[in-house]
Protein backbone atom coordinates (compact mmCIF):
# COMPACT_ATOMS: atom_id res chain seq x y z
CA UNK A 1 0.00 0.00 0.00
CA UNK A 2 1.43 3.38 -0.89
CA UNK A 3 -0.46 6.34 -0.06
CA UNK A 4 -0.71 9.30 -2.15
CA UNK A 5 -1.27 13.58 -0.69
CA UNK A 6 -2.52 16.27 -2.28
CA UNK A 7 -1.85 19.67 -0.31
CA UNK A 8 -2.87 23.52 -0.81
CA UNK A 9 -0.24 26.38 -1.06
CA UNK A 10 0.18 26.92 2.25
CA UNK A 11 0.82 22.94 2.96
CA UNK A 12 -2.88 22.11 4.41
CA UNK A 13 -3.66 18.32 2.81
CA UNK A 14 -6.75 18.39 0.27
CA UNK A 15 -6.74 14.81 -0.21
CA UNK A 16 -5.89 11.37 1.14
CA UNK A 17 -5.17 8.54 -2.08
CA UNK A 18 -4.20 4.85 -1.21
CA UNK A 19 -3.11 3.07 -4.09
CA UNK A 20 -4.79 0.08 -3.12
CA UNK A 21 -7.93 1.66 -3.68
CA UNK A 22 -7.60 4.51 -5.73
CA UNK A 23 -6.93 3.93 -9.48
CA UNK A 24 -3.79 5.93 -10.62
CA UNK A 25 -6.23 7.45 -13.33
CA UNK A 26 -8.30 9.42 -10.03
CA UNK A 27 -4.78 10.34 -8.40
CA UNK A 28 -3.18 14.18 -9.08
CA UNK A 29 -0.70 14.79 -10.55
CA UNK A 30 0.84 16.70 -7.95
CA UNK A 31 0.37 14.45 -5.17
CA UNK A 32 3.25 13.18 -3.64
CA UNK A 33 4.07 9.87 -1.49
CA UNK A 34 3.76 10.17 2.33
CA UNK A 35 4.34 7.19 5.34
CA UNK A 36 1.50 5.91 6.88
CA UNK A 37 2.64 7.70 9.95
CA UNK A 38 2.85 10.87 8.39
CA UNK A 39 -0.66 10.41 6.95
CA UNK A 40 -1.78 9.26 10.79
CA UNK A 41 -0.13 12.12 12.10
CA UNK A 42 -2.49 14.53 9.41
CA UNK A 43 -5.44 12.16 10.76
CA UNK A 44 -4.80 12.64 14.44
CA UNK A 45 -3.86 16.53 14.20
CA UNK A 46 -6.19 17.68 11.90
CA UNK A 47 -5.43 21.41 11.43
CA UNK A 48 -2.36 20.96 13.46
CA UNK A 49 -0.40 19.90 10.36
CA UNK A 50 1.32 21.29 7.16
CA UNK A 51 3.47 19.43 4.49
CA UNK A 52 6.63 22.03 4.34
CA UNK A 53 10.09 21.74 2.02
CA UNK A 54 8.56 17.42 1.72
CA UNK A 55 8.00 16.94 5.78
CA UNK A 56 5.33 17.01 8.45
CA UNK A 57 5.65 20.02 10.51
CA UNK A 58 3.15 21.31 13.24
CA UNK A 59 1.52 24.38 12.89
CA UNK A 60 -0.98 26.53 15.25
CA UNK A 61 -3.79 28.06 13.62
CA UNK A 62 -3.90 31.60 14.68
CA UNK A 63 -6.95 32.20 17.34
CA UNK A 64 -10.50 32.87 16.04
CA UNK A 65 -11.80 35.78 16.08
CA UNK A 66 -14.98 35.98 18.26
CA UNK A 67 -18.13 37.08 16.03
CA UNK A 68 -20.55 39.46 17.05
CA UNK A 69 -24.00 38.19 16.65
CA UNK A 70 -26.03 40.51 14.94
CA UNK A 71 -29.59 40.26 16.82
CA UNK A 72 -29.99 37.71 20.27
CA UNK A 73 -33.72 37.03 21.83
CA UNK A 74 -34.65 39.30 24.44
CA UNK A 75 -34.83 36.49 26.73
CA UNK A 76 -31.25 35.98 25.79
CA UNK A 77 -30.24 39.52 26.30
CA UNK A 78 -31.77 40.14 29.69
CA UNK A 79 -30.22 36.83 31.12
CA UNK A 80 -26.78 37.98 30.05
CA UNK A 81 -27.70 41.64 31.51
CA UNK A 82 -28.08 39.69 34.85
CA UNK A 83 -24.91 37.96 34.60
CA UNK A 84 -23.23 41.08 34.02
CA UNK A 85 -20.63 41.40 37.43
CA UNK A 86 -22.92 44.35 37.79
CA UNK A 87 -26.64 43.13 36.84
CA UNK A 88 -28.87 44.97 35.09
CA UNK A 89 -32.58 44.11 35.69
CA UNK A 90 -35.52 44.29 33.67
CA UNK A 91 -37.01 47.35 35.97
CA UNK A 92 -34.06 49.28 35.60
CA UNK A 93 -33.79 49.28 31.53
CA UNK A 94 -37.77 50.30 32.00
CA UNK A 95 -36.90 53.17 34.61
CA UNK A 96 -34.22 54.16 32.03
CA UNK A 97 -36.78 54.05 29.25
CA UNK A 98 -39.34 56.19 31.44
CA UNK A 99 -36.50 58.98 31.59
CA UNK A 100 -36.55 59.76 27.48
CA UNK A 101 -38.33 63.09 26.99
CA UNK A 102 -39.33 62.69 23.40
CA UNK A 103 -42.33 60.66 23.56
CA UNK A 104 -42.01 59.39 20.48
CA UNK A 105 -38.13 58.13 21.25
CA UNK A 106 -39.47 56.95 24.28
CA UNK A 107 -42.35 54.62 22.75
CA UNK A 108 -39.95 53.48 20.02
CA UNK A 109 -38.02 52.58 23.04
CA UNK A 110 -40.48 50.81 24.54
CA UNK A 111 -41.58 49.49 21.56
CA UNK A 112 -38.05 47.67 20.63
CA UNK A 113 -37.27 46.72 24.05
CA UNK A 114 -40.58 44.36 23.71
CA UNK A 115 -39.31 43.06 20.83
CA UNK A 116 -38.21 39.35 20.59
CA UNK A 117 -35.41 39.94 19.07
CA UNK A 118 -32.75 42.58 19.68
CA UNK A 119 -30.71 44.01 16.80
CA UNK A 120 -26.94 44.89 17.94
CA UNK A 121 -27.22 47.34 15.24
CA UNK A 122 -29.84 49.41 16.21
CA UNK A 123 -29.50 52.24 18.20
CA UNK A 124 -31.92 52.05 20.87
CA UNK A 125 -28.96 49.26 21.95
CA UNK A 126 -26.57 51.71 21.85
CA UNK A 127 -28.73 54.15 23.90
CA UNK A 128 -30.04 52.18 26.24
CA UNK A 129 -26.29 50.74 26.71
CA UNK A 130 -24.99 53.96 27.00
CA UNK A 131 -27.12 54.73 30.02
CA UNK A 132 -26.14 52.09 32.21
CA UNK A 133 -22.21 53.04 31.02
CA UNK A 134 -21.81 50.79 28.58
CA UNK A 135 -19.41 51.32 25.19
CA UNK A 136 -19.10 49.50 22.09
CA UNK A 137 -16.80 46.81 23.19
CA UNK A 138 -19.58 46.11 26.32
CA UNK A 139 -21.90 45.77 24.66
CA UNK A 140 -20.34 43.50 22.09
CA UNK A 141 -19.53 41.19 25.09
CA UNK A 142 -22.97 41.15 26.07
CA UNK A 143 -23.74 40.52 22.84
CA UNK A 144 -21.56 37.37 22.85
CA UNK A 145 -22.56 36.35 26.01
CA UNK A 146 -25.92 36.22 25.21
CA UNK A 147 -25.44 34.25 22.39
CA UNK A 148 -24.17 31.39 24.54
CA UNK A 149 -27.41 31.25 26.89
Amino acid sequence: MEIKAQFSQDGDPIAFYNTDLHPSDIIPSDAVTITESEWVDFLIHQGERRWVDERVVQYSPPPATPTIPDQVTRTQALLALLAMPTPITEAEILAAIDQIPDLIERERARILFNHPLWKRADPFIAQIGAAFGLDGPAIDTLFQQAALI
